[in-house]
């Protein structure tokens, strides 16, 4: 029956949910901690910031090109077809987003445009053909604008680790606490230095040690998690006692305020979500998606909030599995029914 279709469709996708998102949690887990590790240490950071820098720097110069060949594809296309050609209004439309969208100064670098003339296709008359120039286009755009923004980013944090990486050896040598960035001057006034002294406090003595600690914490609460996950079916054994250590905090503080009970639910099914999610969005570096601050496109956008609330509903039914102290209160989650 219809009834017993759905509910099998339910079953089989709460199913695919749970398998794929434990081995995406599983990442995140292990992942996120050491993140934190490695990024106390300002040496190694600056190190992969550096080679991040020369990395993007291929990638733009690679996509550059790209860009420039499509360009130069719309703008030989255009000249060259006739002004009564059936298809003339599809072209106009795609000159105009060239036109639009494409960066002034690659549009104006004709001397690109000559070295790879003699390379281009120009045969775009038809519809299909036109479809896929505009195609063709609007990927090389995407993929300029987030490459150059990853550029520019990678520079900027390269320069932040520098800077972090000076101030350190000047607190070795005997310098005053203030943070200076590479050759800046310093600030005449109270308040700058105030700011500097600051600054310095953060990044330079106490970034460090906080960034350990949190690693600690989170290994901890990763190790708490995977013991939860690792007996999750002990429950179905009386005589076995619960290992979970959120059923034991949760059946602490559930007679309590209700804010406690809260908190204790929505801590560790946050960082359950946030290493999902975290391993999940991992998946761009493959060029299945790609989200970049200010240049995602369309489509990444969509697929990354289709899959967060793909994941959303089977990653809450297996921290409820989780808390064998929620089933002896008697009571049927809306999972459970």
């Amino acid at each position: 029956s219809i009834r017993t279709l759905s509910h099998s469709a339910i079953a089989i996708s709460n199913t695919f949910g749970i398998t794929t998102g434990m081995f995406l949690m599983g990442y995140g887990l292990v992942e996120i901690p050491r993140l934190l590790l490695r990024k106390a240490d300002v040496n190694l950071q600056l190190q992969r910031s550096q080679q991040n820098v020369a990395e993007l720097s291929s990638a733009l110069g690679e996509a550059h090109q790209a860009l420039a060949h499509a360009t130069l594809i719309v703008q030989t296309t255009a000249n060259t077809m006739p002004r009564r050609h059936p298809l003339r209004w599809a072209m106009d439309i795609i000159d105009r987003e060239a036109a639009e969208l494409v960066p002034m100064r690659l549009a104006s670098d004709n001397m690109l445009f000559e070295d790879m003339g003699e390379d281009v296709d120009y045969d775009f008359d038809d519809e299909e053909g036109l479809a896929s120039l505009r195609r063709r286009l609007k990927g090389s755009i995407t993929v300029y604008l987030r490459t150059k923004y990853q550029y520019q980013a990678a520079v900027l944090r390269a320069f932040k680790y520098e800077d972090i990486v000076e101030n350190i050896k000047r607190l070795h040598q005997g310098s005053r606490w203030r943070f200076r960035a590479v050759g800046s001057s310093p600030g005449g006034t109270v308040m700058a230095e105030a700011c500097e002294r600051a600054a310095f406090l953060w990044k330079c003595v106490l970034r460090k040690p906080l960034l350990q600690v949190s690693a600690a914490l989170l290994a901890v609460f990763s190790a708490a998690v995977v013991l939860a996950e690792s007996t999750v079916w002990f429950k179905y054994f009386a005589e076995t006692a619960t290992l979970s250590v959120f059923s034991h905090i949760l059946a602490a503080v559930r007679e309590s305020h209700q804010v406690a009970v809260q908190i204790v639910v929505m801590l560790p099914l946050m960082y359950m979500c946030l290493c999902t999610y975290f391993s999940l969005f991992k998946l761009g570096k493959f060029k299945f998606f790609s989200l970049t601050a200010h240049s995602s496109d369309a489509f990444s956008l969509l697929l990354s909030g289709a899959l967060v609330c793909r994941y959303s509903a089977p990653m809450c039914y297996n921290f409820m599995s989780l808390l064998p102290v929620v089933e002896e209160n008697g009571r049927q989650t809306v999972f459970d029914k």
